[in-house]
C-alpha cells in the first residue's frame, strides 16, 4: 500500500511540473509572438515614414524595433534616398461628382452628405443627390432636396406680386411723410 501512495505522489508531482512547464512555455511563446508583432508594426511604420520622406521618424521607428530585438539588422531600404513623392492635381468638382454618381447609392449618399455639410449651398451636389435619390426611390431625400432646390426657382408671378405690393406700400409711406412735412412746414 505504501508503494501505491508513493507512486501516486510521484505522478502528482510530475504532473504538476509538466503543467507548470507547459504554462511557462505558453507564456513565453505568447510574449515572443507579441514582441514579433510589435517589431513588425514598427518596421512597417518605419518603411511608411521613409516612403513619405520622413527619414527622422523612420530612423526612430527602426531604433525602437532594435531596442525590442537587439539582433535586428539595419534594413537596406533605410539607407536609400526616398523617391520624390509626385502629388496628383486635385480633381475638379465635375470629376468628383461623376465618380460619386458611379458609386452604389448608399456610398454615394454618404459622400454627398459630407460635401453638403462642407458647402450646403452647392446646387450641383444637391441636384446630383436629387437625381440619385429619385433613381433609388429614397422619398425622404427627394422631398428634402426638391424643396431646397425649388426655393431657388421661385421667381414666378406670386413673388413678383409681393415685390410690387411692397413697392406700392413704400411709395405710399414716402408720399404720406412728404405730405405731413408740407402741412407742418407750410
Amino acid at each position: 500500500m505504501k508503494k501505491w501512495v508513493l507512486y501516486a505522489g510521484l505522478v502528482a508531482v510530475l504532473s504538476c511540473l509538466l503543467v507548470s512547464t507547459g504554462w511557462a512555455n505558453m507564456r513565453s511563446t505568447r510574449m515572443r509572438q507579441g514582441f514579433d508583432q510589435k517589431i513588425t508594426e514598427l518596421m512597417i511604420l518605419a518603411h511608411q515614414a521613409r516612403s513619405a520622406g520622413d527619414m527622422a521618424n523612420a530612423e526612430l521607428f527602426w531604433m525602437h524595433a532594435r531596442e525590442l530585438r537587439p539582433s535586428l539588422p539595419r534594413p537596406a531600404w533605410l539607407d536609400q534616398k526616398p523617391e520624390p513623392v509626385v502629388e496628383k492635381p486635385a480633381a475638379s468638382e465635375e470629376e468628383v461628382l461623376a465618380r460619386v454618381a458611379s458609386l452604389p447609392y448608399p456610398q454615394a449618399k454618404i459622400l454627398l452628405e459630407e460635401r453638403l455639410s462642407l458647402d450646403p449651398a452647392n446646387i450641383r451636389v444637391r441636384q446630383l443627390y436629387l437625381e440619385l435619390a429619385q433613381k433609388n426611390g429614397d422619398h425622404t431625400e427627394v422631398t428634402r432636396h426638391s424643396s431646397l432646390l425649388a426655393q431657388n426657382d421661385r421667381k414666378d408671378w406670386k413673388s413678383w406680386l409681393w415685390y410690387f405690393a411692397a413697392l406700392a406700400v413704400l411709395i405710399l409711406i414716402v408720399w404720406q411723410v412728404r405730405a405731413l412735412y408740407r402741412d407742418f412746414a407750410g
